[in-house]
């Protein structure tokens, strides 16, 4: 039996991305998160199963410093650019 619906025996080329800001969109949808601070950032982090005081100083280092802008960015690394990285697999 050959390949189901939309699958391929030859390799075809596949183009991934993220944007850096991906989630900046939602931040609308979110007003508490303009309000953050580290505390209440630190919670929402674990939450994301990442670990609040290296996901800070990591992205504190980076130049991202604010809370809320450090929650964007978290939320669009860890729901957007990770799962692209998985996807795309090993270079």
């Amino acid at each position: 039996m050959g390949p189901g619906p939309g699958s391929s025996t030859n390799p075809v080329p596949l183009i991934i991305g993220t944007t850096r800001d991906e989630m900046a969109l939602f931040a609308g949808f979110d007003p508490t998160a303009a309000e953050l601070d580290d505390e209440r950032l630190a919670r929402r982090l674990a939450k994301l199963g990442v670990d609040p005081a290296d996901a800070i100083d990591a992205y504190r280092v980076s130049g991202v410093v604010d809370p809320p802008a450090i929650w964007s960015r978290a939320q669009t690394d860890t729901r957007v650019w990770m799962p692209a990285q998985r996807i795309a697999g090993p270079p």
